[in-house]
């Protein structure tokens, strides 16, 4: 198999299969908050029972952001607290 071909499946998967668990979990977490009253939800893939590789979630949050959400990401967002990490927040 070529590189090229590789990377075509890779990116295949990135739009399909692979990403659905998260999606199912971020809309079912965006409904949550939104029933709440909210515009926005943190974390929007916790619950995924295998937590994914940055590559996938960054192609799910690509696929939120086709749907017409704002999805951030945030880096370590306190270096000062050693109990802050990264993580995602999707708006609307």
């Amino acid at each position: 198999m070529k590189a090229t071909e590789a990377r075509k499946i890779t990116e295949n998967n990135l739009r399909g299969p692979i990403i659905e668990p998260l999606l199912k979990v971020a809309y079912a977490r965006i409904a949550e908050f939104a029933k709440q009253g909210k515009y926005s939800v943190p974390h929007p893939f916790h619950g995924v029972e295998n937590y994914p590789s940055m590559d996938v979630q960054e192609a799910a949050a690509d696929r939120l952001r086709m749907d017409g959400y704002k999805v951030k990401y945030y880096d370590n967002p306190d270096i000062d607290d050693p109990r802050s990490t990264s993580y995602w927040e999707v708006s609307w």
